[in-house]
């Protein structure tokens, strides 16, 4: 059986004080969202990851409309999503990570592809890892098995790190499923790239990019960790919460200039939180913002965008 249609608006907010600064109608519910500069012309398209298709829009400026530019289709729901050049050819590829645990590679330009990878599992999250000397990065990835099911053969979750060709560089086994990925330096001391991954159960993991382990931590109320992100501050935050449509962001003006609204939260009632750096609402500035139906995807935009914003914005989907 299909899965059931659902339609979604799209929604562009500044992350100032949740100004709705553009509009997208009759978007797919369930999609990835990430922008990308896929001929290098300084103006972003929107890749919309569903099912059961990728689709390249390009995002118009003030009044004008969007345009798709191509489209490809998928076998399978996308979970993850990546851009970046992973070939060293100058031309920027995306990764997307599948929920039937293929990992595919198209140019950006085109939407031609490159390589396709069955990894296997549920490959939840992409991430890119940059290498010693500049050269082309690394993807990190997490992938969970259905642990349940006695005729899984594979039933460990893993973190891994893959070359640009998708062939596995190194893995190590997870306690429970990832819920959360990211590459940060600023953690470290010695700013070496430190990949972190989060699971459902409140265990933080830390490795070099060789795949040495750096630290581990649990939660004492063992939870599910849904978002990490480092601050300018150099802090380590976590979000932890029972709404998976729910996401968290660090935002910034032009020049990576701090803002009085370090951080943007979207709730499952529908509802977008305005935090600064202690986690204190900015009801000064009007948050929330109500977006009349919860979030499904969210993806964040730095300046310059589309609109004459000089601070970051977010593309918003909403269900219905």
């Amino acid at each position: 059986m299909g899965r059931p249609e659902e339609t979604a608006n799209g929604l562009f907010l500044d992350g100032t004080d949740g100004t709705i600064l553009q509009r997208i109608e009759n978007l797919d519910a369930q999609i990835q969202t990430q922008n990308i500069d896929s001929n290098q012309d300084e103006h972003d398209e929107l890749l919309l990851a569903r099912f059961a298709t990728l689709a390249l829009i390009g995002l118009g400026t003030g009044p004008s409309t969007s345009a798709n530019r191509w489209q490809y289709t998928l076998n399978a729901p996308p979970l993850s999503s990546l851009i970046g050049d992973f070939s060293g050819d100058g031309q920027e590829e995306l990764i997307i990570g599948t929920e039937d645990g293929r990992l595919l590679s198209l140019t950006a330009l085109e939407g031609v592809p490159r390589f396709l990878n069955p990894v296997g599992g549920e490959i939840s999250h992409l991430a890119t890892l940059p290498r010693a000397g500049g050269d082309t990065p690394f993807i990190a990835l997490t992938r969970n098995n259905d642990d349940t099911n006695p005729r899984n053969d594979d039933p460990v979750h893993w973190v891994e790190v893959r070359d640009g060709n998708g062939e596995r560089v190194w893995g190590d086994q997870l306690p429970a499923p990832a819920s959360a990925l990211i590459i940060d330096s600023m953690l470290s001391p010695q700013r070496i790239q430190t990949i972190i991954v989060a699971t459902t159960a409140g265990h933080l993991l830390a490795f070099d990019r060789n795949g040495t382990p750096q630290w581990t931590h649990q939660l004492r109320s063992p939870a599910r960790i849904n978002h990490l992100l480092v601050t300018r501050r150099r802090e380590l935050t976590l979000a932890s919460y029972s709404q998976e449509s729910s996401a968290i962001f660090h935002t910034t003006g032009a020049g990576n200039r701090e803002l009085s609204v370090s951080l943007v939260v979207l709730t499952a009632d529908g509802q977008a939180h305005g935090l600064n750096w202690r986690g204190f609402e900015m009801r000064q500035q009007a948050w929330p913002q109500s977006l009349s139906a919860p979030a499904t995807a969210v993806s964040q935009f730095q300046p310059p965008f589309v609109t004459a914003s000089t601070e970051d914005a977010f593309l918003v989907a909403t269900r219905g």
